[in-house]
């Protein structure tokens, strides 16, 4: 499986199914814990599996490309962050059928 065959979507997709949020949750202002960790997961999986800018990532995320680079970073020091998107990654291959490729 190719990084090109992922698009921002699906990764959105599969973090709404995984962590019960809808797709529009995922992209809107609130700032709840358990929203913001699943976001953030997101958008650090998005970065790897996509090969899309901070911007591009940002955009569909409707954030701007400083808070993908925070959700990067978090995704590398933060246990409950990595945790989530390593879930998040597993998830996604588990419904693509076979493992991502990173970018």
């Amino acid at each position: 499986m190719t990084a090109g065959q992922i698009r921002i979507a699906d990764v959105q997709m599969a973090a709404s199914a995984l962590f019960g949020f809808p797709v529009a949750a995922l992209t809107s202002p609130c700032r709840k814990r358990q929203l913001t960790r699943a976001r953030q997961a997101a958008m650090a999986l998005a970065m790897e599996v996509t090969g899309k800018s901070t911007t591009q990532v940002g955009a569909a995320f409707r954030r701007d490309h400083a808070t993908v680079l925070h959700a990067v970073r978090q995704a590398r020091a933060s246990n409950e962050v990595s945790g989530l998107a390593a879930k998040l990654r597993e998830h996604l291959e588990r419904e693509r059928g076979g493992e991502i490729v990173d970018a």
